[in-house]
């Protein structure tokens, strides 16, 4: 069975990951961010539980798009990787929506773990792309498309709100049998003196059984 990478994040990850720092630092589209605090990720290849009965695995897509239809959020999506610091990479732009590569071990939605994305809250002019996260509510649709068209509908199951300390990184980014994806962003007061926002918005959803335009073949 492939194995699953399993992330012991720092509170900076879920700081730096969703780029919650003074929005002076940030650019809008088409602008590079040159200066975002990332966070710092220490990881090792850990094999997943095994049950008697293993739930098949399918292979993933690769997402180009998410989109959300109550909050009217539209979003291309880029992969992000690990830099040569050990650290996972942010959105360049800030309307975007980021998620871990495959060949840096990321999982894809679709696939059996836990797929995160992550995305900026604001920017120097204004709303980012997660602005609106926060009204999202348990049983909301959030859908991802691949550049085939290929479409995996998730049903959100829990909102949830943690301060930076207390959020439960295994819970995000470790390993399940069922096929999930979580979005991650900033929420909260911005705290000038640390400049980043004091909490973290977690929207928990699990993949729905249809897919529609999809070729996903079970894993060997």
């Amino acid at each position: 069975m492939k194995k699953l990478i399993l992330y012991f994040l720092s509170v900076v990850v879920i700081a730096g990951s969703t780029a919650c720092t003074d929005t002076s630092e940030r650019k809008e589209d088409h602008t590079q961010l040159n200066s975002v605090k990332k966070p710092i990720i220490t990881y090792t290849n850990t094999p997943s539980a095994v049950p008697s009965e293993p739930p098949l695995m399918v292979d993933g897509i690769i997402p180009v798009k998410l989109y959300i239809p109550a909050l009217k959020i539209l979003a291309l999506v880029d992969p992000v990787s690990i830099t040569d610091d050990g650290q996972m990479d942010v959105p360049a732009y800030t309307r975007r929506v980021g998620i871990l590569s495959k060949s840096s071990d990321g999982v894809m939605p679709g696939a059996i773990g836990n797929a995160v994305m992550d995305g900026h809250v604001d920017s120097p002019t204004g709303p980012a792309v997660f602005y609106r996260l926060k009204q999202i509510k348990k049983g909301d649709t959030v859908i991802i498309k691949n550049k085939e068209g290929c479409r995996i509908d998730f049903s959100v199951e829990a909102v949830e709100t943690y301060k930076t300390s207390e959020a439960p990184i295994s819970k995000i980014f470790g390993p399940t049998n069922e096929s999930r994806l979580n979005l991650i962003t900033c929420t909260g007061t911005f705290i000038r003196e640390t400049k980043e926002y004091q909490k973290r918005l977690v929207v928990y959803t699990k993949r729905k059984s249809e897919t529609k335009g999809c070729t996903i073949k079970n894993a060997p």
